[in-house]
């Protein structure tokens, strides 16, 4: 053969050779499959019936369109009577038993694609009802698992087995009750609006508890109510979960998203020479007003900045370690307000009007603010930041220097203010 012709072959070759790699790895990337599936350990009394959830964390290469499944279980303890669908199945048409049990098969219409990429949570509810004796346990094994796409690529998941405990009758399984009664699920509010409330309740002393915004820890809770501040990310959704485990070991969580609002709102105004305007714009998303009097015509631009944390807007936290008396305590609502386009020497008067709720004097979650511990309406007063570096400290607005004696607050009936 000609050198010619060989190299002819050799390249050839050598793009069939790279045709089948490139072939494989997108079939490979193409399977479907998950961090883990399996069951989540459970327990139950005799002669009751019990659902064992069984879950799927992070499906990739989803969506998933079928899946198939072999549970095994002691016979003498648990009896399999029927299979239902999750939280993530709820268009899928077709659920059974497979012949020899206890194989579960699980199937789809092939235009329901029910767990899409990235989806976590239970898919199938195992109901069983519970023959054996008190103390008795059954592993219950995830033998066999195969996830099927829309175009027939299988692919398998991790398992995680489960373990089945008989308990005794008048042992605790009733896992504990989480209620967030604000903010509500898919509510939007301003970056001060920053209450969460709610209540755990539960047969049992509790394990432990504890609240979450965005995934990062923020307190530990207790059974009860709660009254809990948190620091929002402005202008994003923002997640709030709370957990709790009871000390026999049952636990339970909820959750609720929220979409918070822009913190810094910059507002044009045109000022009319001794007339008032009024700047309402800002309040949703800063639980703020503003009133300007001006003496001359003037282009003017207001830039609110809200925040609960102070060092956002370059100040100190409003602590006893920072003006503040012992017995006091902040709200937590930082303003801070720039004016540009006219001089002091022009304004007649700045007006700032601060909105709060019955949730930020409730401190201890239960829906007054009448209890011991819980913040004095009438006690309220604005706090002025002293930028000088030898003071830094937060200090109270009312008659002394440059005040003129005027008051520097007004408490106006079921709307708020400061």
């Amino acid at each position: 053969m000609k050198p010619e012709e060989m190299k002819k072959k050799y390249i050839v070759t050598f793009l069939v050779t790279l045709f089948l790699i490139l072939t494989f790895l997108i079939i490979a990337l193409a399977q479907p499959t998950a961090d883990s599936f399996g069951i989540e350990d459970a327990c139950g009394r005799f002669g009751t019936h019990v659902e064992v959830l069984v879950n799927i964390i992070n499906v990739t290469n989803g969506p998933v369109q079928g899946m198939r499944l072999r549970v095994g279980y002691t016979d003498s303890v648990l009896n399999l009577t029927c299979i239902s669908k999750g939280d993530l199945t709820s268009n899928w048409t077709n659920l059974q038993l497979g012949e020899d049990r206890p194989t579960i098969v699980i199937a789809t219409t092939e235009s329901e694609y029910v767990i899409l990429n990235g989806s976590s949570g239970s898919v199938v509810l195992l109901n069983f009802s519970v023959i054996g004796s008190q103390g008795d346990t059954s592993p219950m094994n995830m033998t066999l698992i195969e996830l099927s796409n829309p175009e027939g690529i299988v692919g398998t998941a991790p398992a995680r087995n489960g373990t089945f405990t008989i308990i005794s009758p008048g042992a605790d399984i009733t896992p504990p009750e989480i209620t967030i009664t604000s903010p509500k699920n898919g509510s939007t509010l301003g970056i001060l609006n920053n209450s969460v409330i709610g209540s755990i309740t539960d047969e049992s002393a509790l394990e432990t508890a504890y609240l979450t915004l965005n995934d990062e820890s923020v307190t530990n809770l207790s059974k009860g109510h709660f009254n809990v501040k948190v620091n929002y990310t402005a202008n994003e959704t923002n997640k709030i979960e709370v957990f709790a485990r009871d000390v026999a070991g049952n636990a339970n969580s909820t959750q609720v998203l929220v979409n918070v609002l822009p913190n810094i709102v910059v507002v044009n105004k045109t000022t009319v020479p001794n007339q008032t305007i009024e700047i309402t714009e800002a309040k949703n998303a800063t639980s703020t007003v503003i009133k300007l009097n001006a003496t001359i015509a003037a282009n003017v631009t207001v830039t609110i900045n809200a925040n609960t944390d102070a060092s956002a807007l370059n100040a100190k936290p409003a602590t006893s370690s920072y003006g503040l008396a012992q017995n006091q305590h902040s709200l937590g609502k930082y303003i801070d307000v720039n004016v540009t386009g006219i001089d002091k020497a022009n304004l007649t008067f700045v007006s700032l009007t601060l909105y709060y709720t019955i949730a930020d004097l409730d401190r201890n979650g239960d829906g007054d603010a009448d209890d011991p511990g819980d913040l004095n309406e009438q006690t309220l007063k604005i706090y002025w930041f002293n930028p000088n570096p030898n003071e830094k400290l937060w200090m109270p607005l009312g008659p002394g220097h440059d005040a003129d004696g005027k008051p520097d607050i007004i408490l106006t009936g079921e709307d708020r203010k400061l």
